[in-house]
């Protein structure tokens, strides 16, 4: 499985497939349905032939699925999930033309803007696109002699009306972020190299300034392997209450005031040899650069993919060794960890629509759901189990002064007078009376 997706409604899409036919692995497009986070046998399916879908991305809109194929380039599927079970066809006239002929080359990473009127395309060669959808009307093409200096590995696209944000993550762990209307690099993010070469030292070039960044020791070394802009959303705190805010949350100004552009925030998966990290950076307005607002470590081994969740309050990880976990934004602390996730590495994570539960596949052909709520605390168990120790021994001590009275009573002085003495009581004036 290389690429998934779970938007509105119980139905996930999933796709892969084993490329040639030798491999005896179909290419294809597989639905599956989930009921309470539990995911169900397949309820639909369409196939390639020879041609593997590599990405998959659905519309906003929820209308159609764009998938980047292995021989190059990107198909549209029809999707209609009105009925009980979802129906995929695919595309035909002119708009299957145009992406046959204009969009050719190995697409590694495709993604729709929240809004679902633009399209990002990031090609293994470097090459990188902003088209309107569906009319494929160029808003920015960095292709040809344009192409960035490395692969795209990772793309996504900024939240909100003015955000014409595009951010991508390129093979030399590198991050560049691009104005899609105006074609301009605000930015470009990654160790310090060249004459100052240096691990322990961020540079952030745009287009009118250059600045270094010192890192914290732990994070020396650490590249871009994957980023997620913040949704238009409130970082919520353990207690409910919002802390601060995400991309474009900004307060409102005073009404005749000037709107100052709202604060971005970018979440980035980060390598290094120790292990992997989350890392907040805040996209300053204007080109004005990337600045560390916090990060963590999340795991000993590299994290390989990530997602936020609509809702804001949550992100996902998947690791090089099969892990999946969410991590809440509010302190990048695990919610959930599933360290068995899968048998090798994940190849993508995603968020149902609702964010209660995460997706995580594996090039092992596995799908598992991990829950975004932490799991039931045991401490009400052992409270349980003490209430009921306590409870017993009360019982046993009310039956045994009840038995040492009546043998009292009876004249079975003995042992009644041992027990006296055994609670530290003195008996000493019963025994002259005696």
């Amino acid at each position: 499985l290389y690429g998934a997706a779970w938007p509105e409604g119980n139905f996930i899409y999933l796709c892969g497939g084993g490329g040639s036919a030798s491999s005896g692995i179909k290419n294809r497009l597989v639905v599956l349905e989930s009921k309470d986070g539990q995911l169900t046998d397949q309820v639909a399916d369409h196939h390639f032939g020879q041609d593997c879908p590599m990405r998959l991305a659905v519309s906003p809109s929820g209308k159609c699925i764009v998938l980047a194929m292995g021989a190059g380039g990107i198909r549209r599927l029809e999707l209609d999930a009105r009925g009980k079970v979802p129906k995929v066809t695919d595309a035909t006239g002119e708009l299957a033309e145009r992406l046959a002929s204009e969009v050719r080359g190995e697409v590694r990473c495709l993604a729709f803007a929240p809004s679902g009127d633009q399209l990002a395309l990031g090609w293994v060669d470097g090459g990188l696109r902003v088209v309107d959808w569906p009319s494929l009307r160029t808003r920015l093409d960095c292709t040809g002699p344009l192409k960035l200096k490395d692969g795209v590995r990772d793309v996504d696209m900024a939240p909100g009306a003015r955000a014409h944000q595009v951010a991508v993550v390129l093979d030399n762990g590198s991050a560049e972020l691009w104005d899609w209307e105006s074609g301009e690099l605000l930015c470009r993010a990654g160790l310090a190299r060249g004459e100052f070469k240096s691990d322990a030292v961020m540079t952030v070039t745009g287009p009118n300034h250059t600045s270094t960044h010192p890192l914290p020791k732990a994070l020396h070394g650490a590249q871009f392997t994957r980023l997620r802009y913040a949704p238009l959303a409130p970082i919520v705190a353990p207690n409910g209450q919002p802390v601060a805010s995400g991309s474009g949350a900004a307060a409102q100004p005073p009404q005749g005031a000037a709107a100052a552009p709202a604060p971005t925030s970018l979440y980035a998966l980060m390598n290094n040899r120790s292990g992997c990290f989350i890392t907040v950076w805040e996209v300053r307005p204007g080109g004005g650069g990337l600045v560390l607002e916090r990060w963590r470590k999340v795991g000993d081994v590299p994290g390989a993919c990530l997602d936020v969740a609509r809702s804001g309050q949550h992100l996902a990880v998947g690791t090089s060794e099969g892990a999946a976990m969410v991590l809440s934004t509010f302190n990048l602390c695990p919610v959930r960890v599933n360290p068995k996730a899968h048998m090798v590495f994940s190849t993508g994570i995603c968020f149902a629509a609702d964010s209660k539960h995460a997706l995580s596949i594996s090039a092992d052909a596995s799908a598992t759901v991990v829950p975004a709520l932490p799991p039931p605390r045991q401490g009400g168990q052992v409270q349980r189990v003490f209430k009921l120790l306590l409870i017993a021994l009360t019982l046993a001590m009310t039956i045994f002064l009840f038995v040492m009275r009546e043998l009292k009573d009876r004249g079975h002085y003995g042992l009644w007078l041992w027990t006296q003495q055994l609670l530290g009581r003195d008996t000493s004036a019963f025994e002259a009376q005696l």
